[in-house]
């Protein structure tokens, strides 16, 4: 049997142990958010792919997101302040793919960290919907609203 205080020998704190664990489980989307953003294509198919295997990964991981839900959403301003965290990991992946699609003339210009920030909040606004309610769209309905929001807007 181990001692209760062991966990401490491996972290410093209750948030560097829940910190590692989030890492943990974006670690296999964050793996596939590189293998999107270093294909060639569509930057739009790309945003479109980054949203979708967001909520691929939240589906099948549903029970560790609801566990963790908390923890994730709880902590992301901690995230916002600290430059090296996925959060920002994420949201410079994400903004390179639509500076991509400035430089190609699929999209005007944009402040493309806060494009993306917004785009990754966006994501993650969905993954709580899905972890909270009980989805009547399927991933790829919320994906194709989420992607016609963001590339043609709410006018008619």
């Amino acid at each position: 049997m181990t001692a209760k205080g062991t966990v401490y020998l491996y972290f410093k704190n209750k948030q560097e142990l829940l910190d590692s664990v989030v890492a943990y489980c974006f670690e296999p989307l964050e793996t596939e958010y590189q293998s999107i953003a270093n294909t060639e294509g569509d930057p739009i198919r790309k945003l479109e792919r980054y949203a979708l295997e967001t909520l691929k990964h939240t589906e099948k991981n549903k029970q560790l997101f609801t566990e963790l839900r908390n923890v994730m959403f709880g902590t992301v301003d901690q995230h916002i302040g600290d430059k090296n965290s996925w959060y920002w990991v994420t949201v410079t992946l994400f903004a390179s793919t639509l500076d991509e699609g400035v430089t190609t003339g699929k999209m005007r210009p944009v402040n493309s960290v806060k494009v993306a920030a917004l785009f990754l909040d966006s994501i993650n606004s969905l993954m709580a919907h899905r972890i909270l309610l009980t989805a009547t769209e399927t991933i790829e309905e919320d994906v194709g609203e989420l992607m016609e929001l963001y590339i043609n807007g709410l006018a008619k």
